[in-house]
């Protein structure tokens, strides 16, 4: 399904072609308009990837021939606040192999960059995903084309950050030697102050 700026009277066109070809390649191509915020995309169900994102550390797309141009791959979730999407920009060219970790996918609002910690990606919501191109990535107006050689899934699962060191999360009694959690403000063995001298 093509998402373009003709809802802000813009004539940007989007296409994705070849999808079911026997060569496997896809181009995704069209036009960006002139008008302020200029934007054009395709959008894909997310069952319609092979695996489960869930399954998969991030993405990789092999491009053929490309112009050059910015780009990014959106992803939106069910839930979210409406303009919501966890965006991954990147520079097309041809023969380029790029792997996009989820983890590097940054959430934006309506062309606004937010707190990754307010608005994580979950995986497990992602309803859609997009390719997409705007003036605002620096795009210039006119024909735009990339042809997508192939797009396959990172394995693995993404592993949760490490737990910081012991030494961060606990604190040792002065007095006896014990190490103590951080939230404690008395030494578990002794009773001594956390903040005795």
């Amino acid at each position: 399904r093509a998402e373009t700026d003709d809802i802000r009277g813009g004539t940007s066109t989007a296409s994705l072609k070849g999808l079911t070809d026997a060569s496997g390649q896809a181009e995704f191509a069209g036009l960006l308009s002139d008008v302020e915020n200029a934007f054009a995309g395709v959008t894909l169900q997310s069952k319609f990837v092979p695996e489960p994102l869930e399954e998969m550390k991030g993405l990789v797309l092999e491009l053929g021939d490309a112009d050059n141009k910015d780009y990014a791959i959106s992803l939106r979730m069910l839930g979210a606040p409406a303009g919501l999407e966890h965006i991954y920009r990147f520079s097309a060219s041809s023969g380029k192999t790029l792997e996009m970790y989820f983890r590097d996918f940054k959430p934006t609002l309506r062309g606004q960059t937010m707190d990754e910690v307010k608005q994580p990606l979950v995986l497990e919501r992602v309803q859609s995903i997009a390719l997409q191109t705007r003036s605002s990535f620096g795009t210039p107006t006119g024909d735009f084309s990339l042809i997508l050689s192939k797009v396959s899934g990172i394995p693995g699962r993404e592993l949760p950050p490490p737990p910081p060191p012991a030494r961060k999360t606990k604190w040792t009694c002065s007095a006896c030697g014990t190490m103590n959690f951080d939230t404690s403000r008395y030494c578990t063995r002794c009773g001594e102050s956390r903040n005795a001298d």
